[in-house]
């Protein structure tokens, strides 16, 4: 017969009450009665619509957000250029930020397209048929 030493013992105890707990905690906290009602979030006042529409929201003002950096650096690149004083080296800086910013609003624009297209396909892929 092999001997267990102590501490393997007492590991071995602990990891299957541990794994016991996991198994049966969820089980403790269904048998509950938590009263009759069952909207924790509605009371808490969270938010209750779609997941698909808080993602939307989520992605809408990230780009509105990106969107308005870019406006933002196409103002400061035109500054730039005005106050230049004919200096090239400023003023072909400058165009290079307005052209980058341009850029970066086509793509804004076009991720926007992507993100209506597939929140649209995912609509009609989950819509009821009735």
């Amino acid at each position: 017969m092999k001997k267990i030493s102590l501490p393997l013992y007492l590991t071995k105890i602990f990891l299957i009450t541990i794994v016991l707990f996991g198994v049966m905690a969820p089980q403790f906290a269904l048998a509950w009665n938590w009263g009759g009602n069952r909207n924790w979030g509605e009371q808490a006042g969270l938010p209750t619509e779609d997941l698909r529409y808080t993602v939307l929201n989520i992605v809408r003002w990230a780009l509105a957000l990106t969107a308005l950096i870019a406006v933002i650096v196409i103002i400061i690149a035109g500054i730039q250029w005005m106050i230049s004083g004919g200096n090239e080296e400023q003023i072909t800086k400058a165009k290079k930020m307005i052209q980058a910013a341009i850029i970066g609003i086509i793509i804004i624009s076009l991720a926007w397209a992507i993100t209506i297209f597939v929140i649209s396909a995912i609509e009609a892929g989950t819509s009821p048929v009735t």
